[in-house]
């Protein structure tokens, strides 16, 4: 797979080489900050002289000429905001992994995933995206326009209407958000899966097998909505969700606090789709299929 296909481009790090796979809706926001920590920034950018020792000449004259400024910053004033992790993880992958993709390969890099559940990872994508802030952009809208043309030009979706969608576009158009996970693996010879459920306990076996210290505050989760399930609530709520819109089911967000419970948006039908779209996943990682 070439540089520009693999996205996103896995997190090398140099100083205690090892390669962080990330993907779209699998913590990766706390992943970031995670990575960020174990740059050790203070320490292994503080002069250009150990900037260049760590990263190389490439790296450090990047480093000093990038129009953030994140050289000024302490590690802290960035992963504590979010939005700043995120450009300094954008120029870091840029700067440094993309000109070091072969040394994903090399002898003695431990490369790891962080991996999430596809039926949760797949709900948790849609109502992030088609029930928030997020629905007015515009390659959002895109796949609304695709659905609305099926639909006698209602501007609505449901997940089984997003089902649909992704049944049709090959892995390479896919957006990341609703991609299969193993597609940036599929070359890839890892050693270890961590599971988004159980991130803070398996990472701190990784922390120990890569000699680094282990913060769980740092691994605490950063964003995401919430649903019926997590406020403990009694079976009352609805049955199968699956065929209601997106408006419907941003109502029932503000009536309840909450969206539906993600196994109510699956019946057997939404089921199958799910494990036909990401079987290269279920194939792989280490979750099973539902069985009812």
């Amino acid at each position: 797979m070439t540089t520009r296909d693999r996205t996103p481009l896995p997190l090398i790090n140099p100083l205690h080489n090892f390669v962080l796979f990330t993907n779209a809706k699998c913590g990766g926001t706390t992943m970031k900050a995670w990575f960020l920590q174990t740059l050790d920034r203070d320490r292994s950018l503080s002069s250009p002289v150990s900037a260049i020792r760590h990263f190389g000449i490439g790296f450090a004259l990047k480093w000093y000429r990038d129009r953030d400024h994140f050289r000024s910053m302490p590690a802290s004033a960035i992963w504590e905001n979010t939005e700043v992790l995120r450009r300094f993880i954008t120029f870091y992958r840029s700067a440094y992994c993309a000109p070091h993709m072969t040394r994903i390969g090399a002898h003695g890099m431990f490369k790891f995933a962080v991996v999430r559940d596809p039926y949760d990872r797949l709900v948790s994508g849609f109502v992030d995206k088609f029930c928030g802030d997020d629905l007015r952009q515009p390659w959002v809208q895109d796949i609304v326009s695709v659905v609305a043309a099926k639909n006698g030009g209602r501007r609505t979706v449901s997940f089984r209407q997003f089902l649909d969608y992704l049944s049709t576009p090959d892995d390479r158009n896919v957006n990341a958000h609703w991609r299969r996970q193993t597609y940036v693996l599929d070359d890839v010879d890892l050693d270890a899966f961590v599971r988004v459920e159980s991130l803070s306990a398996e990472m701190a076996a990784i922390a120990q097998r890569l000699g680094l210290s282990h913060d769980p505050a740092i691994l605490g989760r950063r964003q995401d909505n919430v649903y019926l399930q997590e406020l403990r609530e009694p079976a009352s709520t609805p049955g199968f969700c699956g065929d209601l819109t997106n408006d419907e089911l941003m109502r029932f967000r503000s009536s309840t606090g909450a969206f539906p419970p993600k196994i109510s948006f699956f019946d057997r039908h939404a089921r199958e789709q799910t494990e036909n779209i990401y079987l290269k996943d279920f194939e792989r990682l280490p979750y099973p299929r539902i069985r009812q």
